[in-house]
């Protein structure tokens, strides 16, 4: 029997063009920063309402939340906000552990 060389070959292998791997990262990268957009505002507004009722805590832990993710970009500039309002809540901490005679509470109790 004769062989063809038809019959030995592969497959062709399937060229993805560039232009389609631009775009679907490009889609991808939209969706990432967007969703990320929508993560970031309701840690912020958590945290704004946390930092509102005294509760430094609970607001550095979302603040924390924003500095601390990963992000393309920052398109509303949570990130800053959120270290500005994290720094706020840190010194607010501070003077609370300060008694009226400038002692913290651990020293005034010795």
């Amino acid at each position: 029997m004769l062989r063809t060389h038809s019959s030995s070959k592969s497959p062709p292998r399937l060229k993805v063009p560039f232009e389609l791997l631009a775009l679907v990262f490009y889609i991808f990268a939209a969706g990432y920063t967007v969703t990320r957009c929508f993560i970031d505002h309701a840690n912020f507004v958590k945290g704004h309402q946390a930092y509102q009722n005294s509760d430094c805590a609970l607001a550095v832990t979302h603040f924390d939340n924003i500095i601390n993710g990963w992000r393309l970009t920052d398109v509303y500039n949570y990130s800053a906000r959120a270290q500005q309002k994290k720094s706020e809540c840190l010194n607010l901490i501070s003077a609370q552990g300060k008694s009226f005679f400038g002692e913290t509470t651990s020293e005034a109790n010795h």
